[in-house]
């Protein structure tokens, strides 16, 4: 899911970090410095540390990134586990290349 979704971003002309878990996405954070990254997109639920856990490390460099949350629990699940923050939005699984494209368009004209 993740190169797949990677790939339909490339394809519409964004420069992707990929990152296989929250550690490396941090990482990235570390080494791209606080103007180069605008967008997280993380699945909601991760093994050692969920999307909200990450997003809250994430927020520490970068306190104004925008957030897309990916999942494909039920309503009730995401709920539990997310607060949203302003600039931040979820998509359901299973979603379309077309949807995740206006969806990360739509966060970034905000």
């Amino acid at each position: 899911m993740r190169c797949l979704t990677a790939r339909i971003l490339r394809e519409q002309g964004y420069t992707v970090l990929e990152a296989a878990n929250g550690q490396e996405a941090m990482n990235f954070v570390h080494g791209k410095g606080t103007e180069t990254i605008h967008l997280l997109l993380t699945d909601v639920m991760m093994p050692h540390r969920g999307g909200k856990g990450l997003l809250e490390k994430v927020k520490t460099r970068l306190p104004n990134i925008k957030v897309l949350f990916i999942s494909g629990q039920t309503d009730s699940v995401i709920n539990h586990h997310v607060f949203f923050e302003p600039y931040a939005a979820l998509l359901q699984k299973p979603f379309s290349a077309n949807l995740l494209a206006r969806k990360v368009r739509e966060l970034l004209t905000q």
